[in-house]
């Protein structure tokens, strides 16, 4: 169980008990919040449950938060539900404050470093894909907190964290990891969601109004979504800090909300077992929930825990907010696919697109003619096979047919075989009928084999006729 403390204005803290936490902790400004219901029991937490008012501080998991709102109820049991943020936007938002401003091309740390002094926090910077420089125009007169946001979120287009005493800023903050996320498997209660409530594709900016009511510079941005989404006019910007039209349609484009939120939720189970413990927000992770059609590698965008560790934390998972040229992206190449397999002439699927060697055809029900281009295997000749052997197909080359569509099969003769083979043909001539019907076979055009064949036969008979007179 993870422990809370109350820290009250002067120093002193009590132990609480009988308590729930939800906590959040998000990539998107790196907010950090806790929800506490807490039970008021006079013989465990009596002293603590008093203590805990505005603005005091609760001690949760070895982090500082301020108590900004406390709803107490009596119906039943006595509870408190407070709601806290971290210390850090206390002491960035409230405790410090910027009163000049700096104008020029600067480098990420020399306008990191203009924001964080004298707020007791040091600058840990990753510049790996940052810009090298940044034109800023009266840059300041702010909280710290503000003009940290807006100078990593808006206009590094980058990420920021930290801890009691330092502040990270990245490109990303968070790594990327093969660990997965899988339905069915370590997962309960997936969800998606997708919103452009928000979006806005076009945006004028004004500014440094003349006497007559015109303005000096003014700027326009359209987001390329406008090409999916059309025309969606924003609110204008009007800002007189801007003395050119090149920064006021910078700040137009920061200015516009051309985002789609794309959200996934989920429960994680058995996190010890799948080496999941230590996934934190902006690790990249492996999703894959086949009913939502999902196996991607997508980013923790937020975490929401509980007091009870035994208890399955509840991850958001995807981009926080989908700029204009990610989505574009996808568009492009959605419709680069579509067009490579889709004739758009034609309105028909490009031949090219079909794998011919996995279609089935069913041809119970068909009809036409099919030419032998169109078969998948080939036709037989006199020396390949093919829907026949080389053998038969020469057999069937042989068929002729007459005027009457009847086959004309070719008769032996003594050089041509047909019927027969030409050796008996010439077998068969030498048998003859005479007139009173006694078959002769005249063997004197016989040839030497078989008058020799003949004189071998006379030869036996004459000895067996010998030996049974004897």
């Amino acid at each position: 169980m993870r422990e809370l403390y109350v820290r009250n204005l002067v120093g002193e803290e009590f132990p609480l008990s009988e308590y729930t936490v939800k906590r959040n902790r998000s990539v998107d400004n790196a907010a950090r919040t806790i929800s506490v219901d807490i039970l008021l029991d006079e013989e465990t937490n009596l002293q603590g449950y008093r203590e805990i008012r505005n603005q005091t501080y609760l001690i949760y998991d070895g982090e500082t938060y301020v108590v900004g709102n406390v709803k107490e109820v009596t119906t039943g049991q006595t509870k408190k539900t407070i709601s806290a943020e971290h210390i850090f936007y206390q002491k960035m938002k409230l405790r410090s404050r910027i009163y000049t401003t700096i104008t020029g091309s600067r480098t990420p740390k020399e306008l990191l470093d203009f924001i964080l002094k004298d707020t007791g926090y040091t600058l840990v910077l990753d510049t790996t894909n940052l810009p090298e420089k940044i034109d800023v125009e009266n840059f300041g007169n702010n909280n710290p907190l503000a003009l940290l946001q807006d100078l990593v979120t808006t206009k590094m287009q980058a990420e920021f964290d930290y801890s009691d005493t330092q502040i990270f800023v990245a490109s990303e903050i968070g790594r990327v990891t093969d660990k997965q996320f899988r339905h069915e498997f370590n997962i309960n209660n997936p969800s998606k969601e997708m919103d452009t409530t928000n979006l806005r594709t076009y945006i004028k900016g004004f500014s440094t109004q003349n006497a007559d009511g015109s303005y000096y510079y003014v700027a326009e941005y359209t987001s390329p979504l406008s090409e999916v989404y059309g025309i969606l006019v924003a609110d204008p910007l009007y800002d007189d800090q801007y003395k050119s039209s090149s920064t006021l349609g910078e700040a137009c484009k920061q200015a516009l909300t051309d985002t789609i939120d794309f959200t996934i939720q989920l429960t994680a189970m058995q996190l010890e077992e799948m080496d999941l413990l230590d996934v934190q927000k902006g690790d990249y992770l492996w999703c894959i929930i086949d009913p939502f059609d999902i196996d991607i590698r997508v980013r923790v965008v937020d975490i929401e825990d509980y007091e009870d560790e035994n208890k399955a934390p509840l991850f958001t998972l995807g981009k926080v907010k989908r700029k204009a040229s990610a989505l574009i992206a996808d568009f492009r190449e959605a419709t680069k696919a579509v067009n490579s397999i889709y004739d758009t002439t034609t309105k028909k699927v490009k031949p090219t697109a079909i794998d011919g060697s996995k279609i089935s055809v069913n041809l119970a029900n068909a009809s036409g003619q099919v030419t032998s281009a169109q078969l998948p295997f080939s036709t037989a000749n006199s020396s390949q096979a093919g829907l026949m052997s080389a053998a038969d197909y020469t057999k069937l080359a042989n068929l002729k047919t007459g005027s009457d569509g009847n086959v004309m099969v070719p008769l032996a003769t003594a050089l041509n075989a047909g019927l027969m083979s030409a050796e008996a043909f010439q077998k068969l001539n030498l048998i003859a009928v005479n007139q009173n019907g006694q078959v002769i076979v005249d063997f004197s055009n016989a040839d030497l084999s078989t008058n020799q064949t003949i004189k071998n036969i006379q030869e036996r008979l004459t000895l067996l006729e010998n030996s049974s007179s004897s």
